[in-house]
């Protein structure tokens, strides 16, 4: 279990820092893509979007940022 855990989650990672962004017209690209574009705005802004799995936190702390100019 815990070999998997980590395998599991260094793929996460892995797609988190791809900044890949899929086509539409693959099945779950929009997750994907968002996910990617989360994270790209937390290295790029800083002090933004901690939040890995959702934007739960980082909406409710006000440190969410959506902007597709960065």
């Amino acid at each position: 279990v815990g070999s998997e855990m980590c395998i599991r989650d260094r793929l996460f990672t892995m797609i988190l820092h791809s900044n890949l962004q899929l086509k539409r017209s693959i099945l779950f690209s929009s997750v994907f893509n968002s996910y990617t574009h989360h994270h790209s705005n937390h290295h790029l802004v800083g002090n933004v979007n901690f939040g890995f799995v959702n934007q739960f936190w980082d909406k409710l702390l006000k440190t969410n940022n959506k902007s597709r100019n960065t």
